[in-house]
């Protein structure tokens, strides 16, 4: 195809244009808060963050872009923010502003395949975490097949707020830095 690039050529441009751009404590203040209402873009940062984990643990397959592969949204993207937290408890700038504040917040993003996607639906934190702890009746076990997780579910056993967003975030701008 006449002026396409290489994807490896591309990848160094935007890696040169980064350091010229953003120094690398901008970069993870920049990631760390990032937002996206573009699911393509959303499946494009987890698949690319999902490959670092697994390459660190000595898998080197990557995880395949498909159509299948749909962006799920630990809190739901039409969550009731007094179900998900109490009534009392719910952060003012997250009542403010769900979308910029939680919901689109890459932290708060995980790959699944659309059937076990549309299976784990709206369902609240624990009920979400157990599904991607066990193994369906097809034998997929979200946690084994997706690092990013596996470190979800390791890290947050009880519960999935705007704070641990935020944490899980900080850790996947550490890893950005990493690609970027």
């Amino acid at each position: 195809m006449t002026g396409s690039v290489p994807l490896a050529d591309l990848m160094k441009d935007v890696e040169a244009e980064k350091r010229s751009i953003a120094s690398d404590t901008e970069f993870l203040e920049c990631f760390a808060h990032y937002a996206t209402g573009n699911d393509a873009v959303g499946r494009f940062y987890m698949r690319r963050l999902d490959d670092l984990l697994r390459n660190d643990r000595g898998d080197g397959h990557k995880t395949a872009a498909s159509d299948k592969l749909t962006l799920e949204h630990i809190v739901p993207q039409t969550v009731d923010l007094d179900d998900w937290y109490a009534p009392d408890l719910v952060p003012d700038e997250v009542r403010d502003d769900p979308k910029e504040t939680l919901i689109n917040r890459l932290g708060n993003m995980a790959l699944l395949s659309l059937e076990h996607n549309a299976a784990v639906g709206n369902a609240l934190y624990p009920e979400k975490r157990a599904f991607y702890m066990d193994r369906q009746k097809d034998g997929y076990c979200p946690m084994e097949w997706f690092d990013l997780i596996r470190t979800l579910v390791d890290k947050h056993p009880d519960k999935f707020r705007k704070d641990e967003v935020d944490e899980r975030q900080r850790f996947m701008a550490t890893l950005a830095l990493r690609i970027w």
